[in-house]
């Protein structure tokens, strides 16, 4: 009978979606900043209405993307940074770092493609 409760921590998580709002995952799930490491891949951003990321922020900090201050308050003081965002485009010009495949595929269903590994 063991009473003990385990708990784990996400040590890794993968992101992929096509569209993303950076600035509502921080707002709405902050514990994404704790995880050692993160890599987002996705298509287009979005911007939400909701600016509560920006409340106690310097004003070069208020100038800075979500995605800046996302990687800002992940990176560590050895530099290291535990997030990691890959934009893709396979529309884009193939083999390029957008569009690592060999041709061009249009992209009709990208906007239902999303999940969290």
């Amino acid at each position: 009978n063991n009473t003990s409760t385990k708990t784990s921590t996400i040590q890794w998580l993968i992101i992929t979606t096509y569209l993303i709002d950076f600035q509502y995952l921080i707002d709405e799930i902050p514990e994404l900043l704790s995880i050692p490491k993160l890599i987002v891949f996705y298509g287009h951003t979005t911007t939400s209405s909701n600016n509560n990321y920006h409340n106690g922020t310097t004003n070069s900090q208020s100038q800075a993307t979500p995605e800046e201050r996302w990687k800002q308050a992940c990176t560590r003081p050895d530099g290291t940074c535990t997030v990691d965002f890959r934009q893709l485009d396979p529309g884009g010009p193939p083999r390029s770092p957008t569009n690592p495949l060999g041709t061009v595929v249009s992209c009709y269903s990208c906007h239902l493609e999303s999940a969290f590994f």
